[in-house]
């Protein structure tokens, strides 16, 4: 994670964080951490274009698998984002709401 950008390790930990609001609302919505990575995973992850058919197959099994444990194990694998959001309020110029929801709030960014 180090390697990236900031502002994608940002992104990342925001649409991870949402999935993770979103599955747990399953017994309303019916998007369980498995439907949200086989609907989502693909659009985040996916092989090179110059892989063969097996690999994309293989991709098309473990994204959706991988997605999943990322929801299910959010807290605990965002922890290891922590040192990318050390600057105070860094998403404040992408207008981008600190909490998602006013029970359970995506605390990664400290004020």
């Amino acid at each position: 994670m180090e390697k990236l950008p900031k502002c994608h390790v940002s992104l990342i930990r925001h649409v991870m964080c949402v999935l993770y609001h979103v599955s747990l609302r399953s017994d309303e919505n019916q998007m369980t951490s498995m439907n949200l990575g086989i609907c989502v995973g693909p659009s985040m992850l996916w092989p090179s274009v110059c892989a063969d058919m097996a690999a994309q197959a293989d991709a098309a099994k473990k994204v959706p698998l991988f997605i999943q444990f990322i929801i299910d194990h959010f807290q605990e694998v965002s922890a290891h984002f922590r040192p990318v959001f050390e600057q105070k309020k860094s998403l404040n110029i992408l207008r981008i709401p600190l909490f998602i929801s006013n029970t359970q709030p995506c605390n990664f960014i400290q004020d």
